[in-house]
């Protein structure tokens, strides 16, 4: 059986998107997804209002590939949202 480790980050937002830049997260999901299942404008505004209102964003999970990238597995609506 394979071994599957954990590790949990708090980071902010902004740090979050400078990553992204820097290419130590990828926002292509580790999954491939229906794209029925993408949100729309509104609820990527309604997402964004409830961060601007305090309410705690859920856990987004990510695979981290052997070259040290993480790449989304659960999140990838909310990501896109703020990116």
């Amino acid at each position: 059986m394979k071994q599957v480790t954990f590790s949990q980050d708090h980071i902010a937002i902004y740090r979050y998107l400078m990553l992204l830049d820097e290419g130590q997260y990828c926002l292509e999901p580790a999954t491939p997804r229906d794209d029925t299942k993408l949100w729309t404008t509104d609820q990527k505004a309604s997402f964004i209002e409830s961060l601007l209102m305090g309410v705690p964003m859920q856990t987004i999970y990510f695979a981290e590939t052997y070259f040290g990238v993480k790449i989304v597995f659960d999140g990838y609506n909310r990501l896109r949202a703020i990116r």
